[in-house]
């Protein structure tokens, strides 16, 4: 699923002048029992937001914690506002600092919540970028079969 996806958002998402990595378990591939479909386009979307807002750096880690698989995409952007980070989830809601209106994270948090999943937000665990700021990072995780 997030080699799949990571795939695809450089296809829509990648710029050149972003370097992108992909680290995933070099042990057995974790199994998760989830609508691939659906799963996949919101790892997708995690991945080409991170892309579209990154100043040259992505990061895409993949591990098993106990009986769950989690997928942490850090980026070297401007990170979440306390604006975006207090409405966090909810739809339609009118931002001043920031273009969309909430939907791609609110879905994705629901389509994760709907296969016993979760999605949190934070800062990067990567340098901070050119402006002096730390990124986002998005943790995606998902209970294993």
């Amino acid at each position: 699923i997030v080699k799949s996806a990571h795939e695809a958002a450089l296809t829509i998402d990648g710029r050149r002048d972003i370097k992108t990595t992909c680290e995933l378990p070099e042990t057995t591939p974790l199994r998760t029992n989830v609508d691939r479909r659906l799963v996949t386009a919101v790892v997708r979307e995690v991945i080409g937001n991170a892309l579209r807002l990154a100043c040259s750096r992505v990061e895409i880690e993949v591990e098993q914690v106990g009986r769950t698989a989690i997928v942490r995409v850090h980026d070297d952007g401007p990170g979440f506002s306390e604006e975006v980070l207090a409405s966090l989830g909810e739809r339609f809601t009118p931002r001043s600092s920031v273009r969309g209106l909430g939907l791609s994270l609110s879905m994705a948090k629901e389509v994760l919540a709907a296969h016993g999943g979760e999605l949190h937000v934070g800062t990067s665990a990567l340098p901070p970028n050119r402006r002096g700021t730390r990124g986002a990072a998005v943790i995606v995780s998902l209970p294993l079969v």
